[in-house]
């Protein structure tokens, strides 16, 4: 009606151009802002200046950079400081690849305008700031980079308000810089204030993901209790947003079969009443665990309930008779000295395991409990889950189908190698899938200086997978890498092959000092790591080229 050069036709390509891309449709995007170009007289004008910004924004999306940066550069010094200063932050980032030092000159040049122009605290300048801090962190200044985002983060809380999407990813990304420098306390607290935010503007999905991030990071730290308080808030608020209990989002500890019966057991490493647990664990296609000999509650305990509490699959009848949900009889019992004590005539459940406080540790004895656990909240309980033959557990997504996404360290150099530790605990093939997946391998060790290194770097707070293992054949340890084995570590007594089952390599120590022999030792130990399945196993990866990590 208007024709294809009519100002409101080009408006509305210029539309349709900024939704492909946002669409995923970068090439579409750009085949519509070539078109708008064409359309447009030559004359400079702010439509022009405009236009070319998009197809280069485009271009840049496209992988066409060589294109997108001459775009961009024809920009820098038009008139109009806006669309050269937008042109100058997106040629920054641009070429960042090539020369970051280059690079974050033009970025700060776009900061120093736009404090200048709008003000330090305008949020324009502070978006310009992030994209500095990543440069910064990049050219090897990574604790500048985390102050700077911190001054973002903490700019767009004022400007914006604490629960404004922008604000939160402001803060989530400082949280990311903070843990990488290894400063998981100040993770922990942003993710924490995130997390708080998200609820309070009725984000409970996202409030729910960052309570489960600060559980992790309280443990890390070696703080398990608020590791369950925190994610205890996040069940309630699966529960408020009915998520299926199944869902990849549900922490599960390793599950084991039993030798024997053939039976599968594993621990939901999120605190819960003993009625949420019972649903649960059938929602997951088992039931809670059940126990009818001394053998079994040992090993049950053992594998599961040594620093957790945990509650079975038992409880009392309005006969005033325990029975256990299976049907079962409930003939062999393991109470604990004075129990079953029925405290205040509340306490139906039974429970067994030792918290990592100090005021429940009866060992593989048993307890009857109320329902909710202990309300003091010195110790909560965790569901653990049986399946009987042929029913098996549902398998977790496995940590490689997103490795890019995972937390990490920052990336270190030594000898011409690059090095990160992966902050997320893992068995030994799932470490080493990640990275794989990554464009590396898990870390193989072949010197002392390189073992000093690597231990000292990223060892220090908890256990590390490391790329050597001797499961082809007992006794011929081989690294992943092909590198001859020469070099050892290992500490006094060590390899063991406890159990006939420990074929792979780790170090460090735990996150609770419990243990501080393997530190900058080494020790043989079970694929899925410590065979309590409560010790944090992390993967030190290795790259023979710096690495393309986020």
């Amino acid at each position: 009606e208007l024709g294809p050069r009519h100002q409101e036709t080009l408006r509305a390509a210029a539309g349709m151009a900024e939704l492909d891309l946002a669409g995923g449709s970068p090439a579409a995007a750009v085949s519509r802002w070539r078109g708008v170009l064409a359309s447009l007289p030559d004359a400079p004008s702010r439509e022009r200046s405009e236009a070319a910004l998009g197809l280069a924004t485009a271009l840049a999306a496209s992988a066409e950079n060589g294109e997108a940066a001459r775009t961009f550069a024809s920009l820098l010094e038009l008139p109009d400081r806006q669309v050269a200063r937008r042109a100058a932050l997106e040629l920054g980032v641009l070429t960042a690849d090539q020369d970051t030092a280059v690079a974050c000159r033009l970025v700060r040049g776009v900061v120093d305008e736009r404090s200048r122009d709008l003000g330090a605290g305008h949020p324009d300048t502070l978006a310009a700031m992030a994209s500095l801090a990543r440069l910064l962190e990049r050219d090897g200044d990574a604790a500048g980079a985390r102050d700077l985002l911190r001054s973002v983060a903490d700019g767009l809380r004022s400007a914006l308000g604490a629960a404004h999407p922008r604000a939160l990813a402001a803060q989530r990304e400082f949280a990311g810089a903070s843990e990488r420098l290894g400063d998981e306390a100040t993770a922990l607290s942003a993710t924490l204030s995130s997390a708080h935010a998200f609820r309070s503007s009725g984000r409970d999905r996202e409030a729910m993901d960052a309570f489960i991030e600060a559980g992790r990071l309280a443990r890390h730290q070696s703080m398990p209790e608020s590791a369950d308080r925190f994610r205890t808030e996040a069940w309630r608020l699966s529960r408020a947003l009915q998520l299926p209990v199944d869902g990849p989002w549900l922490p599960r500890s390793r599950a084991k079969q039993r030798p024997g019966n053939g039976h599968w057991y594993q621990r939901v490493e999120l605190p819960m009443t003993w009625t949420d647990a019972d649903a649960a664990c059938r929602a997951l296609g088992g039931h809670l665990a059940t126990i009818d000999s001394a053998e079994e509650n040992r090993w049950v305990h053992g594998w599961f309930a040594q620093t957790s509490v945990c509650w079975l699959g038992a409880r009392r009848g309005d006969d005033g008779l325990w029975h256990w949900v299976t049907g079962e009889p409930f003939t062999w019992t393991n109470w604990a000295e004075g129990e079953p004590s029925d405290t205040d005539g509340g306490e139906q459940y039974l429970n067994f395991g030792s918290s990592v406080l100090t005021f429940f540790r009866k060992a593989d004895a048993w307890n009857d409990h109320r329902d909710t656990g202990d309300n003091s909240g010195w110790w909560l309980t965790h569901p653990l889950c049986e399946w009987e033959p042929p029913a098996v557990p549902p398998p977790p997504a496995p940590p490689s189908a997103r490795a890019a996404e995972l937390p990490r360290t920052l990336v270190r150099e030594f000898g011409g190698h690059f090095y990160a530790r992966i902050n997320v605990d893992m068995s030994w093939d799932e470490a080493a899938a990640v990275c794989e997946a990554l464009g590396g391998r898990l870390a193989c060790v072949t010197s002392a200086e390189e073992n000093d290194f690597v231990c000292r770097q990223f060892a220090a707070d908890r256990f590390c997978w490391l790329g050597g293992t001797d499961a082809g054949h007992e006794g011929d340890w081989r690294w992943v890498s092909g590198e001859p084995w020469g070099y050892t570590s290992w500490a006094e007594g060590e390899p063991g092959n406890w159990d006939v089952a420990e074929h792979y390599l780790h170090t460090g120590q735990d996150a609770w000092n419990n243990t501080s022999s393997f530190f900058l030792r080494w020790n043989d130990t079970a694929l899925e790591g410590d065979w309590a399945a409560r010790i944090i196993t992390s993967p030190i990866c290795e790259w023979d080229h710096p690495p393309p990590l986020k």
